[in-house]
């Protein structure tokens, strides 16, 4: 499951006992794996960007990281770094865009709120990607 990660410095000390959280997962909306990656045994992560508003639905997705994958060569017998291909952009934004979130709270007012929430494309649970 993608974990959230709040954006905004205020929140990086959010005191529960006094109503401050940053937002969070409802209802996760539906990933898709892309057919082509599934097929290569692709995988990594992106990180979408976007902004919640006070009733929890979410505003402008985009990702705004691809990080490296670990995949397994077998011709070599090893694991080599490659850089996240662009097919996963798409499924990651229109999961994010899916979602259901409760919005973040501020003194316990529902308030908008940036976030940052890592998708991950894979097979692993250790961020190698291995041959299905």
């Amino acid at each position: 499951a993608p974990s959230l990660v709040d954006s905004r410095a205020d929140m990086a000390a959010a005191d529960e006992t006094q109503g401050d959280h940053p937002p969070r997962v409802v209802r996760q909306g539906n990933l898709v794996y892309p057919t082509w990656a599934m097929l290569q045994a692709a995988c990594g992560t992106v990180t979408v960007a976007t902004y919640i508003d006070a009733d929890g639905r979410p505003h402008d997705a985009r990702v705004v990281k691809q990080h490296f994958n670990t995949q397994f060569v077998n011709d070599e017998n090893t694991y080599k770094q490659y850089p996240v291909a662009p097919f996963f952009d798409r499924p990651a934004i229109d999961f994010v865009m899916s979602s259901k979130f409760e919005p973040g709270r501020v003194k316990g007012v529902p308030t908008g709120m940036s976030l940052a929430i890592p998708i991950t494309f894979g097979n692993s649970s250790d961020g190698k990607c291995r041959p299905r």
